[in-house]
């Protein structure tokens, strides 16, 4: 039973712009760090290279990140195994979604998983210790609440983070040529992801990116659970948030397609397109997700192709 409806103060006090954009910058920041020195390696080497090529270049990742660090070792392992939990699930054909979020979800728990069964170890007190002074150091202002309230959503962050990052990798990666067909990459004993009518699909899939019909309704109890006051346990409160926050993600991601497809029609220069792409990360996230999540009820996408053809056949 709802004790309270919407409230619209308590509502924009939750949604502070610092925190929208402390969200922003941290998908931002975590994306393209981790996909530089991990993911985007292990892509190239699993799509451009022999089985032979792949664990080689693996076994020199893994010396890299175990100099780093042991922490940074076990990132690049779930990075790892978030590529192979991809590719596995690519061969049986399901939406590129769920391949996506499935793949960031098993990453997840192994690090989750990882950070339990070493907490007494040396390397991750050292990094709690580094955590403690990052706060004390950037966010001394936050109350020890608030505090607990953004570390109550590290789970959706971390799914979040791998999901772009195995998102805006693959949708890099597609745009290697490749000259392999089928037969070229059975005979080079390639894997069937390193020919050229699997990059262009992928290519094509990355670009029309849409999330189930059934996630809006995740989305809109994900929506009430996080902030309409009910009799529940504060974990269901905590549960809407971190779902909500991955499902408005992925509606960004959505929506981000959108945008591609106006700015195709528009026909901006790429040096246009590159900023717009900028800007959406850092300040049109909420918007453009909010776009995604409208296109199941308006398929803005089919508007604009309908718009399209429409300006063909008319002659000019």
């Amino acid at each position: 039973m709802l004790k309270k409806s919407w409230q619209n103060d308590k509502l924009l006090e939750k949604i502070s712009l610092k925190r929208v954009v402390l969200f922003n910058l941290y998908i931002s920041l975590s994306t393209i760090f981790f996909g530089i020195i991990s993911l985007i390696p292990i892509l190239f080497l699993r799509l451009q290279t022999t089985a032979k090529l792949y664990w080689a270049g693996l076994l020199v990742l893994f010396s890299i990140f175990f100099i780093l660090s042991p922490a940074a070792l076990i990132i690049l392992v779930s990075v790892l195994l978030s590529v192979e939990v991809f590719f596995l699930l690519e061969t049986r054909k399901f939406s590129l979604f769920l391949n996506i979020f499935i793949s960031s979800l098993v990453a997840t728990i192994f690090l989750y998983s990882s950070f339990f069964l070493f907490k007494d170890y040396e390397f991750f007190i050292k990094l709690l210790e580094q955590v403690e002074e990052f706060r004390q150091k950037f966010l001394k202002h936050i109350t020890p609440k608030e505090l607990v309230q953004l570390l109550s959503q590290l789970p959706s962050l971390i799914i979040i983070s791998f999901s772009f990052l195995l998102f805006f990798s693959l949708r890099l990666i597609s745009f290697f040529k490749s000259s392999y067909t089928d037969a070229m990459a059975k005979k080079l004993s390639l894997n069937i992801f390193s020919t050229k009518s699997y990059l262009m699909q992928l290519k094509k899939r990355s670009f029309n990116f849409s999330t189930p019909s059934w996630v809006v309704w995740i989305f809109i109890l994900s929506l009430i659970l996080a902030f309409v006051d009910t009799t529940l346990p504060i974990v269901f409160k905590t549960l809407g948030i971190n779902v909500l926050n991955i499902c408005f993600s992925f509606y960004f991601l959505q929506g981000l397609g959108i945008v591609t497809d106006v700015l195709m029609l528009l026909k901006a220069k790429k040096i246009t397109k590159n900023l717009i792409y900028i800007l959406s990360f850092i300040y049109l996230f909420s918007f453009i997700s909010v776009l995604g999540f409208l296109d199941y009820w308006f398929n803005f996408r089919k508007k604009i192709k309908i718009y399209k053809m429409i300006n063909k056949n008319t002659p000019s």
